[in-house]
């Protein structure tokens, strides 16, 4: 049992592990709009198949289905099903939980035109620690993307809408595009940001967290909050953008593009600096990575070559590029918020490079490691481990090199910290009884958040300090 967890809970860290940033959107033929009410949260079938989040599924014909209007969303008080006595003097979680989600059980089959009612759902802590109010807060189709703002008041989805208006959403004529808007995680509004004409394929905040870039084949937009609808081109490129990413500050842009428009292999790493309007060409690769990952003082750059295998990092001002792990290699990694050192793993090692001494420096070592997490303060690092007979989360101080091993029991894949360091949303397996699991760091008694079993697994997971 715990092999076969440990390559449920890593194959799924491989597929959904690096969502934040997306390559090109994949056309869908047809699709219906949702059409159901979501099933209860705690009812379980058998155990999901991790898919990779992309906004939509080739699918074999270009008919379109007539769609029912989706049902009005309700919330859904879900208390945890597995009670457990926590420690009276716990503190409460705080801020709130946003993720992208399909709650219904997974279909053998899709028919033609189905594709999976994914929405964007809100978790707000209740009287207790292992009670949570889930409520769907948009309902969406497809694999939507999302993007936190800087400042944490915003999500960014990018998402297919029925832009004609017809009932049906066919992407293949080119009648029903992608359109990016924002959440207000304050408010809890939704603004239509762009009527497009091409789908976007990626989004991103400037640095003020009022305003977010798209591009639109080889052109990149700006489109205001306070502006919807109204967009300006910011540049142009020779060839399609596939992702772009603005550095924390605002004064770069890194995109990647085709060098021309002519079909290629090839893909060109840009650095865009909108304050004299330069470009510099930085480097050739060969695949779009999944994300390009800035440093908080905006200097470093770090790319992945292809879905998480191989890291390399970008010195911006020189324009220099340095491979830290070899392409061969899987690799996830994260920046500290508030500083210069990137923690990195492979090959089943926790590494720290330092951007002062760009030395890489083994924290620790297990059998299987899953992705790195950095608390909100930078004070410590989150990552699941299985070694021997112990299997659940470390954490460690990389200043004084102090460890916490949390021995829970379960393989963790990818851990997700909330805003005061206190709690630990966690992906698992416990008792065939797949989903996101919750420990307090100094309590150690898990519980289940929101089980998974029998449907897809929830993405784009943000732990927001929203009061």
């Amino acid at each position: 049992m715990k092999q076969a967890t440990i390559a449920l809970v890593f194959s799924w860290l491989l597929l959904v592990g690096c969502t934040v940033e997306q390559p090109a959107l994949t056309a869908a033929p047809v699709a219906h709009l949702p059409t159901t009410t979501p099933t209860p949260l705690d009812t379980a079938t058998s155990a999901p198949t991790p898919t990779e989040p992309v906004l939509a599924t080739t699918l074999p014909t270009d008919t379109p289905s007539p769609t029912i209007p989706a049902a009005t969303p309700e919330p859904t008080q879900r208390p945890t099903s597995t009670p457990v006595a926590l420690d009276p003097s716990l503190p409460l979680p705080t801020g709130r939980i946003y993720f992208l989600w399909d709650p219904n059980p997974i279909p053998e089959e899709r028919g033609i035109g189905e594709l999976p009612e994914t929405s964007l759902f809100e978790a707000i802590p209740g009287a207790a620690p292992n009670d949570w109010y889930i409520e769907r807060v948009v309902e969406m189709f497809g694999k939507p993307i999302m993007i936190p703002a800087p400042d944490f008041t915003k999500l960014a989805i990018l998402r297919y809408d029925d832009t004609n208006g017809d009932g049906v959403v066919d992407t293949q004529r080119g009648t029903d595009v992608a359109n990016v808007y924002s959440y207000n995680v304050v408010n809890s509004s939704l603004t239509h940001l762009t009527e497009n004409q091409w789908s976007p394929g990626t989004v991103s905040w400037l640095s003020n967290a009022q305003a977010l870039t798209y591009p639109q084949l080889n052109d990149l937009y700006v489109v205001e909050l306070n502006a919807p609808l109204h967009t300006s081109k910011l540049i142009s490129y020779s060839g399609n953008i596939y992702n772009h990413a603005w550095s924390p500050n605002g004064n770069f842009l890194a995109s990647l593009h085709a060098p021309s428009a002519q079909p290629t292999s090839i893909i060109i790493l840009d650095i865009f600096n909108p304050e004299n309007n330069s470009v510099s060409n930085i480097s050739e690769i060969t695949s779009v990575p999944k994300k390009l990952l800035w440093s908080q003082n905006s200097q470093w750059l770090a790319f992945s070559q292809y879905i998480g295998r191989g890291l390399q990092i970008v010195n911006v001002r020189a324009g220099e590029v340095k491979e830290l792990v070899p392409f061969d290699n899987q690799v996830f990694s994260e920046w500290a918020p508030n500083d210069s050192s990137l923690a990195f793993t492979y090959d089943s090692k926790l590494f720290l490079w330092d951007a002062n001494t760009e030395i890489s420096t083994e924290l620790f070592s297990a059998e299987v490691l899953g992705a790195p997490s950095w608390s909100s303060s930078g004070n410590d690092i989150a990552v699941g481990y299985a070694d021997r007979e112990q299997s659940g989360i470390l954490i460690i101080d990389p200043v004084h090199y102090s460890q916490e091993r949390m021995d829970l029991g379960m393989t963790v894949s990818q851990v997700f910290w909330s805003p005061d360091g206190q709690w630990l949303l966690f992906s698992s397996e416990l008792d065939d009884r797949v989903g996101l699991y919750m420990v307090n760091r100094k309590g150690g008694i898990p519980f289940i958040f929101l089980e998974t079993t029998g449907r897809e697994f929830p993405y784009a997971i943000f732990w927001l300090p929203v009061q």
